[in-house]
């Protein structure tokens, strides 16, 4: 059994809901009222996520399992969370009895969507709640699973199950995948995820013959080895005429699978199309671009492809891909060339996402980009990793036409400080919430140049891992009048000692910092020390002080700290910690990685 509770999924279960209106009934005029947002949790994600909510809209019902191995600790912490208490419900599917307490009854109308993790067979048999269901997330799809949601729905139940995620840990044999496709249940999903479950091509055929997914919207079969016979398959099925949504990322798809994607006049009214981490290439992504069935198309993800230059281009010159609004070419080998095609392209004026991270654009096709009156509605640009240097970091910061970026990636370049300073300069990037300046060699002065900027004023998180920071550096951030908003500040493998630490503990502008790392430093144990005792940061949830031979002395203030009372993350590993005090931590932070 499985622990309780799974992350948002990457769809926004509003879109599928609504969708799915005719196959479920008590539609949600609370989740309307709350904007529509609905939570699942992972384990890992439990506690930073339920200390980062500010008002109970923001997470709904939830039901779960909490497994056996769970170190009790953690349980009784979550279970005694005072915002778990006022924002869920939590039933847990591994008490003994099936009798539900009064206030577990969903019959009102108006009602949160209802989440169900890992039932169990009985469970399905039995529990009449789950009929409430909206969501269903499986553990391994055994034959008793089947054989419970077979009985259950010929006995009229399970009628509000509009999504299902099977989560298997061996490949998903296709004679048990083609019996849950073969329950009418199927019918009524607007919702499929399959991701990871290896299902092969044959798996990807099952799926495209099966007559039950009509009403199918969304359909997430990453990591599944289907390849091009199983895109193929899809592409020509005449049942999945309704998604719009489709990824298909890692599934060892090459150009021939693409190709007949882009041929389909079954997937019109696709979205979003995810083929990241595949080997399409150059003719795969000329394809899609050529394609005159994928006009829809808002998001598109190509990463790590073998696109190059012509297929860049191609995506640039398409007439069909003119509602693109995110685009993602990551990891692929795109130049000069290919950056300067995008930002002249006259199709994507819609663009607010553009990725282009670990390439090798360089200076010259950051500055066809900043100088692109196509590309003015970017507020995320991610060119990481592009052998960007002074005078693509000055080319950005001049420019008129990215004035409404709020996140800019320029980790892995060598914009030095001097990049760094015109980044600080700059009027245009006065919206800027999100800097990664990662491994730029931006050294103190790169440092100081953004603390005493006039115009950074509204950074959340800032990025400077590996860029040779020094105590004076970290001091003047400590300093900064004008980062009062941060809440994130990254500043690993650097040279900071006692000296920085301690200007961080005692600064008045970072007490609204829920995450500092400040790994593979030398703060030692009297700057752990001065962490650990600061009045300012007790708004900490994540703390990464990894490789900073604190020893058991700053160990120790840690675990005793009373400004740490926050903390869901904890990171300390290779400090010269003794055992003793591994334990003391570990009984203080369950979760802390020692």
């Amino acid at each position: 059994m499985k622990l309780i509770f799974t992350l948002l999924l990457l769809f926004t279960f509003s879109e599928v809901h609504a969708a799915a209106a005719a196959a479920s009934s008590g539609a949600g005029d609370e989740a309307a009222a709350s904007g529509g947002k609905k939570t699942i949790l992972l384990p890992d994600k439990l506690k930073h996520l339920i200390a980062s909510y500010t008002s109970p809209a923001e997470a709904k019902v939830l039901y779960g399992t909490v497994s056996e191995h769970r170190k009790k600790a953690m349980l009784r912490w979550f279970l005694g969370h005072p915002k778990v208490k006022e924002y869920f419900t939590v039933i847990d599917f591994s008490k003994k009895s099936a009798d539900l307490p009064e206030e577990f009854s969903f019959t009102e109308k108006g009602r949160a969507p209802i989440m169900v993790i890992d039932p169990q067979p009985k469970h399905i048999q039995d529990w009449a709640v789950l009929d409430q269901a909206d969501y269903m997330e499986i553990f391994g799809l055994t034959d008793e699973v089947l054989d419970a949601l077979q009985t259950a729905y010929d006995a009229g139940r399970l009628r509000n199950l509009v999504a299902v995620r099977i989560k298997g840990y061996l490949a998903l044999k296709a004679e048990k995948l083609n019996r849950f496709l073969g329950n009418p249940l199927c019918s009524q999903l607007v919702f499929l995820d399959l991701t990871g479950d290896d299902i092969g091509a044959a798996g990807a055929v099952a799926i495209a013959k099966s007559p039950h997914l009509t009403r199918l919207i969304r359909l997430e079969l990453s990591g599944n080895r289907i390849g091009d016979e199983g895109a193929a398959a899809i592409a020509g099925s005449e049942t999945l005429t309704s998604l719009t949504s489709l990824d298909l990322a890692s599934n060892r798809i090459g150009a021939e699978g693409a190709t007949a994607i882009a041929g389909s006049p079954y997937l019109t009214m696709l979205t979003r199309l995810g083929l990241n981490r595949n080997g399409v290439g150059d003719e795969g992504a000329a394809a899609i671009a050529g394609s005159a069935y994928l006009t829809m198309l808002t998001r598109l993800g190509l990463n790590r492809n073998g696109v190059g230059d012509e297929g860049a281009a191609a995506i640039a010159g398409s007439a069909y891909l003119t509602k693109l609004i995110t685009l993602e070419l990551e990891r692929n080998d795109i130049g000069a060339a290919g950056a300067t095609a995008i930002a002249g392209s006259k199709n994507l004026t819609r663009l607010t996402m553009l990725e282009l991270n670990r390439n090798r654009i360089g200076d010259e096709g950051v500055a066809a980009i900043a100088g692109s009156e196509t590309l003015t509605g970017l507020t995320l640009l991610d060119l990481a990793s592009n052998r960007i240097g002074v005078e693509g970091a000055a080319a950005i910061a001049g420019s008129p036409y990215l004035t409404r970026l709020t996140r800019l990636d320029l980790n892995g370049n060598r914009v030095g400080a001097e990049g760094a300073a015109a980044i600080a300069g700059s009027e245009n990037l006065i919206r800027l919430i999100w800097l990664g300046l990662d491994y730029n060699d931006i050294g103190d002065a790169g440092v100081v140049a953004i603390a005493g900027s006039p115009y950074l004023t509204k950074l959340i998180r800032l990025r400077l891992n590996g860029n040779r920071i020094g105590n004076d550096g970290v001091a003047a951030i400590a300093g900064a009048k004008t980062l009062t908003d941060l809440t994130s500040l990254d500043l690993a493998s650097n040279r900071i000692g006692v000296e920085g630490a301690t200007a961080i503990a005692g600064s008045e502008t970072l007490t609204g910092l829920t995450s500092l790392d400040l790994s593979d430093n030398e703060v030692g144990a009297e700057g752990a020390t001065a962490i650990a005792g600061s009045p300012y940061l007790t708004k900490l949830i994540r703390f990464r002080l990894n490789v900073n031979r604190i020893g058991d002395e700053g160990a120790a203030a840690i675990a005793g700290s009373e400004t740490l009372t926050g903390l869901t993350s904890l990171h300390l590993s290779e400090n010269d910690i003794s055992d003793e005090i591994k334990t003391m931590l570990k009984e203080r932070f369950p979760f802390a990685i020692v």
